[in-house]
C-alpha cells in the first residue's frame, strides 16, 4: 500500500469515527479535487449547470464517499470517489433530463 493511500485511509477513519471531520474533509477535497472536477466537466453540458458550481459539491462528494468506502473491498480511494462522483452527476443529469420532458411535453403549453 502506498503512503498517500494509507494516509486517506486515516482520514476516512477519522471521517467515520467522526474525529477532526472537516480537516479531514478538507485534506482529501485538495488531494483529490482533480477526480471531481473532471467529471463535473463531463457532465456539465447534460445537466445544463456550469462545472465550477458542480465543482462546489466537492467537500460533500469526498464526505459521502469517505462514509460508505469499504477499504477492506481492495480497491483505492481515489477510484471509488471517482466512480462515486460520476454517479452523483449521472443522477444529476437524469434529474435535469426528467425536468426537461416534464415541462416540455405539458398538453397546456403544447397548445
Amino acid at each position: 500500500m502506498r503512503d498517500i493511500e494509507e494516509e486517506d485511509y486515516f482520514h476516512i477513519r477519522n471521517i467515520k469515527e467522526n474525529i477532526d471531520v472537516d480537516k479531514s474533509i478538507n485534506i482529501l477535497t485538495d488531494r483529490h479535487i482533480g477526480i471531481v472536477t473532471k467529471n463535473a466537466y463531463t457532465y456539465s453540458a447534460a445537466t445544463g449547470i456550469a462545472p465550477s458550481d458542480l465543482i462546489k459539491d466537492a467537500p460533500f462528494l469526498v464526505w459521502k464517499a469517505a462514509e460508505t468506502f469499504n477499504p477492506d473491498k481492495n480497491s483505492a480511494f481515489s477510484s471509488y470517489l471517482y466512480n462515486s462522483s460520476r454517479f452523483h452527476f449521472l443522477n444529476m443529469t437524469k434529474a435535469a433530463a426528467k425536468n426537461y420532458y416534464q415541462t416540455s411535453t405539458d398538453p397546456a403549453e403544447l397548445q
